[in-house]
This record gives C-alpha cells, sequence and structure tokens, in this order.
C-alpha cells in the first residue's frame, strides 16, 4: 500500500486538474485579444502589428504565442479556443518536467508526486490555462529549462545533445516572454562558468554549439525586430516602464503568492529539519541525505537567481493586469522543486532522529497535518476567489467590450480610426478598425514620450477618430482614470456626442461610454448631435447626470 501510495497521489492530481478545468469558467481576459489582433493580422495580411498597413508597433508580449495562433488559424482554428488548448496542454507539460526534474535529483517519489499535486491543484494556473495569454506556456518552458539543466550536468558525455536540448529550449522559452532571456542568460553562464573549471578543453565547442543553437537564432531575431519595429525592447515595455517604481505594490503581491501557494511547504520541510536536530552542519547535512547535492544546488541556484533578476524588474512597472499572480506563477515550479529538495533532506533526517523518541514523531506529525490542512484550505479559498473573479470578468467583456466591438463594426465606415482608453483588447478586436490604444500598450508615441495631459489631448483631436471608448469608474457620471480626464475636459470634445454607456451587473461602478464624431452621430442615429453640454467639457454639468440611450433609432441600442 505505501508503494502504492504516490501513484495514487498522482492519479488524483490529474484527475482534479481534469475535473476543475471541466467545471472552471469558461473565461478569456482582455488583455488577451491584443494577442489575437495581432494573430489575425499575421494569418490574413502577413503583418505582425497592430494596425494593418501602419507603422508595424510591438504591443504583445512574446512573439512566439502570436505566431502559433496565427498558424492555427489558417487552418480555421479559432485563436480564443486555441489558446486554451495551449494553455491547458502547458499546464500538464509543466507537471511531466516537475516531476521528472525531481525524479531526476533522486528525490523520493512519495514527494514528488506531492509536489505534483501541489502544482496541479494551484488555483491560479487554471485561471491562466484558461485565460488566453501565455503565461502557462511561459511557466512550462521555465521548468523545461530548468530540466534541461539537469539532465546537461547528470549527462555531460553526452553534452553535445543535452546542451542541443538546453538552447532549443532556452530560446523557446525566450520568444515567449522577455524573461526569458534572463533565464536563458543564467543557464548558458552557469553551463559555461562550470565548463571553464571543469572541461576546459571542451569550452570551446560548447561556445560555439551555444552560438550557433541559441546566440544566432536570438541575435537574428532580435535584429529583426529592431528593423522591423524600430526599438531595441518591446512597446509593453517602455508603457508599463514609465509608471515608475511600485516596490510596495509588486512586494505585496509577491509575499500574498508566496502565503498562498508556498508557505506551507517551505514552513513543513523547516519543521521536519529543526525536529531532526542534525549535529552536522547544514550543507554536510544535505551532501550526506540528498543522492543528487550538487544537481539540486544547480538547479536552485539557477532559478532564484532567475527569480531575483526578474522580480527586480517587476518592481519597476506596474503591471495593471496582475491577476491571479499573473507574474509570479511561473516561478511556482521552480520554488516546488527547491521545496522538493528540502523536504527530502528534512524527512530523512527527521525520521533518523525520531528512532527511540514517539513523542517527536507525535509533534512532528500534528505539525504536518496543520500545515497540510492550512495548504489545503488556502487553495479552498483561492480557488473560490478566482472562480468568482473568472467568471465576473467573463460577464463584464459579455455585456460591455464584445457587443461594442461588434456594434461599432456593424455600424461605423471601414475606414475610421477608434480610440479606446485603457481597454483595448476586445474591442479593437471585434470592430476590426484601426485603433489607437490610449492605455500606451499598442501606441509607441504615447509610450515612448512623457506626454502632458495637454499634449496627449492634442494627440487624440490630432486622429479626427470616429469613436471613442472610454472607461469609466464612476456609475452615474463619466470618471476616467490614467490621464482619460484630459481628453472628455477639453472644449474640443463638442465635435463628439454621447451615444450610450454600457455597463455590467458584475462591476456596477465600472463602465464603457461610446462617443460618435458628431458626424457619424447622425449618420447612425439618424438624428443631429444634441446641442447640448457633454459630462467632463468645460460647461456646467450636474454631477447626477445619468447618461441614456439617445433617442430615435432604436438600433444604437442595440
Amino acid at each position: 500500500m505505501v508503494q502504492r501510495f504516490p501513484i495514487c497521489i498522482c492519479v488524483v492530481s490529474v484527475a482534479y486538474a481534469i475535473v476543475v478545468l471541466l467545471v472552471a469558467p469558461d473565461w478569456t481576459v482582455d488583455d488577451a485579444y491584443i494577442g489575437f489582433r495581432y494573430a489575425a493580422n499575421l494569418a490574413w495580411h502577413g503583418q505582425l502589428t497592430w494596425n494593418v498597413g501602419d507603422d508595424p508597433i510591438e504591443g504583445y508580449t512574446g512573439v512566439a504565442l502570436p505566431v502559433m495562433l496565427a498558424s492555427l488559424m489558417r487552418l480555421g482554428a479559432s485563436p480564443i479556443w486555441a489558446s486554451k488548448a495551449i494553455g491547458i496542454l502547458s499546464l500538464f507539460v509543466g507537471g511531466v518536467f516537475l516531476y521528472r526534474t525531481l525524479g531526476r535529483l533522486a528525490i523520493r517519489e512519495a514527494i514528488r508526486s506531492v509536489m505534483l499535486l501541489l502544482y496541479l491543484a494551484a488555483p491560479i494556473l487554471f485561471t491562466h490555462a484558461l485565460s488566453g495569454l501565455e503565461t502557462m506556456l511561459f511557466s512550462s518552458c521555465v521548468v523545461a529549462g530548468l530540466w534541461a539543466v539537469v539532465v546537461w550536468f547528470q549527462e555531460r558525455e553526452r553534452w553535445r545533445q543535452r546542451i542541443s536540448v538546453l538552447c532549443l529550449i532556452l530560446l523557446l522559452t525566450s520568444l515567449v516572454r522577455p524573461e526569458g532571456v534572463v533565464l536563458a542568460g543564467v543557464c548558458l553562464a552557469t553551463v559555461v562558468g562550470h565548463e571553464a573549471r571543469r572541461n576546459p578543453d571542451r569550452l570551446r565547442r560548447l561556445l560555439i554549439r551555444c552560438g550557433l543553437l541559441y546566440v544566432l537564432p536570438a541575435a537574428t531575431y532580435f535584429a529583426w525586430r529592431w528593423w522591423y519595429y524600430g526599438l531595441l525592447l518591446p512597446n509593453t515595455f517602455y508603457a508599463k516602464s514609465r509608471a515608475g517604481w511600485n516596490y510596495f505594490g509588486q512586494q505585496a503581491q509577491l509575499s500574498s503568492f508566496l502565503l498562498a501557494y508556498v508557505m506551507a511547504g517551505f514552513l513543513a520541510a523547516g519543521v521536519l529539519l529543526l525536529l531532526g536536530t542534525p549535529r552536522t552542519g547544514w550543507r554536510e547535512l544535505c551532501r550526506r541525505i540528498l543522492p543528487e547535492y550538487r544537481g539540486m544546488a544547480l538547479v536552485s541556484g539557477v532559478g532564484l537567481a532567475f527569480m531575483a533578476v526578474v522580480s527586480g524588474q517587476y518592481l519597476r512597472t506596474d503591471p495593471v493586469m496582475n491577476y491571479a499572480y499573473r507574474y509570479y506563477a511561473p516561478f511556482l515550479p521552480v520554488l516546488l522543486i527547491i521545496m522538493g529538495g528540502l523536504l527530502h533532506v528534512g524527512r530523512e533526517a527527521w525520521t533518523d532522529a525520531c528512532v527511540g523518541r514517539p513523542a517527536r514523531r507525535v509533534v512532528g506529525v500534528v505539525l504536518l497535518t496543520g500545515l497540510g490542512l492550512y495548504q489545503a484550505r488556502a487553495y479552498r479559498l483561492e480557488q473560490s476567489d478566482q472562480f468568482v473573479r473568472t467568471l465576473r470578468t467573463a460577464r463584464l467583456l459579455r455585456d460591455e467590450h464584445i457587443p461594442i466591438g461588434r456594434y461599432l463594426k456593424a455600424n461605423l465606415p471601414a475606414t475610421e480610426t477608434l480610440v479606446v482608453h485603457l481597454d483595448a483588447g476586445a474591442v479593437p478586436f471585434y470592430a476590426e478598425l484601426d485603433t489607437v490604444d490610449f492605455g500606451k500598450l499598442n501606441d509607441e508615441y504615447l509610450a515612448t514620450h512623457d506626454l502632458t495631459s495637454a499634449q496627449c489631448a492634442d494627440y487624440f483631436y490630432s486622429l479626427n477618430a470616429g469613436a471613442l471608448v472610454i472607461a469609466s469608474s464612476d456609475r452615474h457620471t463619466l470618471k476616467p482614470s490614467r490621464g482619460g480626464e484630459a481628453l472628455i475636459e477639453d472644449p474640443r470634445f463638442e465635435r463628439y456626442s454621447f451615444l450610450r454607456d454600457y455597463c455590467s451587473p458584475a462591476f456596477p461602478n465600472y463602465r464603457q461610454l461610446v462617443f460618435l464624431r458628431n458626424d457619424l452621430y447622425a449618420r447612425v442615429t439618424g438624428n443631429p448631435a444634441p446641442l447640448r453640454p457633454h459630462p467632463g467639457t468645460t460647461s456646467p454639468v450636474s454631477p447626477s447626470v445619468a447618461f441614456s440611450p439617445p433617442p430615435g433609432n432604436s438600433s444604437a441600442t442595440q
């Protein structure tokens, strides 16, 4: 029965993940539609850009997922379902590499199965697998990279094949998200440093192989990107980095993530080590108990260095879409590998120390049971919270963003320009109009220039856009955020007429308001533009004014 326990845990883990994926809300995050738009433009127009025919702009996170989606779209697949299939597949592939990495490190099978359970039961991973973004693809690439490092270290006699696999995995990781370059740099520096000390005779051949399989392809891509987009880094980097340091906000996010997902496991390892009371030093204890101590030290050092550098960069940004710990979710398999090694050492030390001391065994079992119950409760609360959040987000897009995009596509000429303030995902994707993103992610001018509010307003009115979709964070009045006030408080806003607002019961205080240029308003509604002050202009208006659909043509309210 004891021998079957690890197998039972693995089966339960996979079955649980499948059940949760089947009952989880069908949702797609708004930012995913940005990648879908790039994929559609690549698939149908051969241009990996935001607006077909305009100067190229790189507003996606990583090139790999849009290219994958474009290929699948050419085969007839929907980008929404294709992205979910990639996310779900990545979830299970990441679990396989996690389990195999722990096996390579000779971690006890029971501990491996528990680590797999903690991975496949993590609520945020289901959220990201279904979100439509590249988070789970990147996470699986990270843990695959760590596995490849361990394999290279253990099979150095087959170094040519192993370094080739490592380089190709790192190349894919770098194309999925820019942070993959950090992992590649840490891994390759570790490999080269080790070879320089242990096998200097083959260092030159190893450098040549790394150069041909990683450095040259990566440099070719980055050179093409610089030539094609005109910027060294993605436009999203400039848009997010200009927000400045966000130390306390990101520290709170990271702390919350660690408390919910790995604190109990590391405390359990600490309890076992404390009750084990090793007389030898920590390093000697690990060398004696951990079968693959050097491999564990190697992968732990690589993983921690990667997390430290990436976390440091996140402190300089203000990632608005950090839902479900999106930026820290790829850290989870890295932390589980380290946790598995600590639990292996702690378990062996505790077992030896409990011989002839039943009281110590009882204390250990009680403490470990309490920590296990804490982790189970944390996962249960997180899963409930994630279900509620994804349900609300799905309702929000269904009630606001998607209907707006479809309405604009049906009623506006294809030659018109759309301006979206902040939520430039589903609206532009379904509208299929040339769009200027005042959230800055897909507009080079806004992302790379420190514009004043007046300059932002000038830029907006220079576009002579046919429609403006602007988010409001107030139930009754137009209250935009992040610089949107400058657009509506300008006297030139009289050129636009309010069409209607879209509100969802899921977020009653968050609405999307649609304005049309006066000539388009008359054409769409069949009524002249109303000669009345618009909310937010310099004309006096009661703050309690409630928006309502325009009279006349009922099609404007569909």
